[in-house]
């Protein structure tokens, strides 16, 4: 009767600490997803900020006027038919103290459709008729100074409710973001201190598992470290090209911290993530 001996992958054998190379792929990976993260952080503070400022124009702004000055419509009937925009252009009845606002603005309105051509094939339908404005109409805004500089918005009553929908959507953005990214920082320092300084044991896959809910693949080994008389399991997700390198009963590497046992990883999977 013969036994086969696995052995170790030769980069997993040498005592800790061992040199560890990142591969381009795992830098462009890690380097993408902070970005990724970082820009819904950004996105969901832009929205707080802007709460903020429209909590601030409601309490502290003060009510400015403006008197329309030209009303720019479409060029010509034959441009409306799929749409177009109004272009309103305004000067302010008096002067903001401070910083001066520029005197003069620009608003634009969309265009609905004719009613006719909303029933036109792959035309959407013809959206809420757009106010009408002509020139010497009076325009409401609200003026206030935020962090040294000037914000004048067109204001009819306090939008409390838009003010609290972007509070909610800016901390949700903010919390998932700093969710993912302190994910992906932690899995980063996990994968590094053990290839770096884990110690190299044998393993073996007694499970592959495809979720077809979820379309994501895991594959769960078992273990023994050095100092546990136990035989521990864990499952850990990988792509679908490293999922079919293993096959059940295979024998693998396994990296295991020493002072936390607990903490665990496969080789193969932390050397090319």
């Amino acid at each position: 009767m013969s036994t086969t001996i696995y052995l170790l992958e030769p980069e997993a054998t040498p005592p800790p600490p061992r040199s560890v190379n990142i591969s381009l792929r795992s830098r462009l990976l890690l380097f993408c997803g902070a970005i990724l993260f970082t820009a819904v952080i950004f996105g969901g503070a832009m929205a707080v900020v802007e709460a903020i400022e429209m909590g601030w124009l409601s309490t502290a702004g003060t009510p400015l006027t403006a008197r329309i000055t030209n009303v720019e419509t479409p060029a010509s009937p034959a441009s409306t038919s799929s749409g177009g925009h109004y272009a309103i252009t305004y000067t302010y009845d008096q002067v903001v103290p401070g910083r001066a606002l520029p005197q003069t603005g620009v608003i634009r309105f969309d265009v609905p459709a004719p009613p006719g051509a909303s029933n036109a094939p792959g035309r959407s339908p013809a959206a809420q008729p757009v106010p009408k404005y002509r020139a010497g109409d009076i325009l409401h805004f609200r003026y206030a100074m935020i962090a040294g500089r000037p914000i004048a918005q067109p204001w009819s009553s306090p939008p409390y409710r838009n003010i609290s929908l972007l509070i909610a959507m800016g901390a949700t953005l903010m919390l998932v973001g700093g969710v993912f990214l302190v994910r992906l920082s932690g899995w980063h320092r996990r994968r590094i201190s053990l290839l770096r300084d884990g110690m190299a044991i044998t393993g073996n896959i007694v499970k592959k598992r495809f979720d077809n809910l979820e379309g994501k693949c895991y594959v769960a080994y078992s273990y023994r470290a050095h100092s546990d008389p136990v035989i521990r399991e864990r499952e850990e997700q990988c792509t679908p090209n490293q999922w079919k390198r293993f096959e059940e009963g295979d024998a693998v590497t396994v990296l295991y911290d020493p002072k936390q046992p607990a903490t665990v990883g496969l080789y193969r999977l932390l050397a090319d993530p």
